[in-house]
């Protein structure tokens, strides 16, 4: 009892001192919890931001290929009407070589069977003199 006696007689004398110090505690007990829910935002907010620029990053990135994928799949198409011209040109220039080669088998059938009647011609005449 002496000691709530001798408080007693402390706070009379300085009551403004306690009526301070329990607002001051007061204060830090409500802002040590907003303190650490202000850091939490703060870390939640540099997490969401670090994430959003991976996602930009990672759009980018899909962005980039999707464009490289349609040049690719244009380049193909293109690709593909110049080869079916290719073998196009191929198929027409191999029909002529075809034709041509005939065309020289005949003639050179038709020089032996030329050259065969000009031997015998030559034989006959031969003989003859």
């Amino acid at each position: 009892m002496m000691k709530t006696s001798s408080y007693r007689k402390h706070s009379d004398r300085f009551p403004a001192i306690g009526k301070r110090c329990g607002a001051m505690l007061l204060c830090v007990a409500l802002a040590a919890p907003a303190y650490a829910d202000n850091e939490s935002i703060k870390h939640l907010q540099k997490t969401a931001s670090i994430a959003y620029d991976k996602m930009m990053q990672a759009k980018q990135s899909a962005d980039n290929a999707a464009k490289d994928a349609a040049f690719a799949e244009k380049k193909l198409a293109s690709l593909k009407r110049k080869l079916a011209l290719a073998e196009q040109e191929y198929a027409s220039v191999r029909e002529k070589s075809d034709q041509a080669g005939s065309a020289l088998a005949r003639a050179t059938q038709q020089w032996k069977q030329a050259s065969d009647a000009l031997a015998l011609e030559w034989n006959k005449d031969g003989e003859s003199r």
